[in-house]
């Protein structure tokens, strides 16, 4: 049991130097006018500054924890924006019990067995699987974290251009998005916003 608080420190003390835990931004801006300006005359369309959007994503031990989205994803056709996938639950929930089976294994064997005078031979472990499974965890979430390291971003970004759409039905075409992201991924747990401001184009029907 001595090695453990040891084990425990020297992988944390590690992987801080292996990863950055301090927050990042992004700005992402459009570099070209949409089509719509070459396509129709000006007196055929409107265009007016929408209100910016935002979304956010949150993961522990690589395991979003927001709002469940499920299936609801949204796509701006030709838009030049952000459109990743958002890691569904199960997934980072299945390695990260790998990775606890895994890390139980080595850290029952370096809890080791108990001793029996009465006979020798005989070999049985201090802790069952179960809690050197949990015993493990620390180590294992942390991994399992960098892992899914993009969780949270995912996850915002699965709802934003959705939101975008619903919040603006009337709206043909969207210009000129210019995106911030916020990220900050720490050693067991990581966040992330995602704003969008835009201009929206409607076209005038006759």
């Amino acid at each position: 049991m001595k090695k453990l608080p040891a084990l425990i420190v020297a992988v944390a003390i590690t992987s801080t130097f292996l990863i950055s835990c301090s927050p990042t931004s992004s700005l992402i801006s459009n570099g070209a006018y949409s089509d719509v300006s070459l396509n129709q005359n000006s007196d055929k369309f409107e265009i007016k500054r929408l209100q910016e959007v935002k979304s956010e994503g949150r993961a522990v031990f690589g395991i979003p924890h927001d709002s469940k989205v499920g299936n609801k994803t949204g796509m701006i056709v030709r838009f030049n924006g952000v459109n990743l996938t958002g890691t569904k639950r199960i997934l980072p929930v299945l390695t990260l019990i790998g990775l606890s089976v895994a890390g139980g294994i080595v850290m029952r064997d370096l809890i080791g067995f108990k001793e029996d005078p009465s006979n020798p031979f005989r070999e049985e472990y201090k802790v069952n699987l179960g809690i050197s499974s949990i015993l493990a965890l620390p180590v294992s979430g942390l991994a399992n974290n960098q892992i899914w390291s993009d969780a949270g971003v995912g996850r915002a970004a699965q709802k934003l251009n959705r939101q975008l759409v619903e919040n603006n039905p009337e709206v043909d075409v969207f210009l000129n998005p210019k995106y911030i992201i916020e990220k900050q991924n720490g050693l067991w747990g990581q966040k992330c916003s995602i704003s969008v401001k835009t201009m929206g184009a409607t076209l005038k029907v006759n």
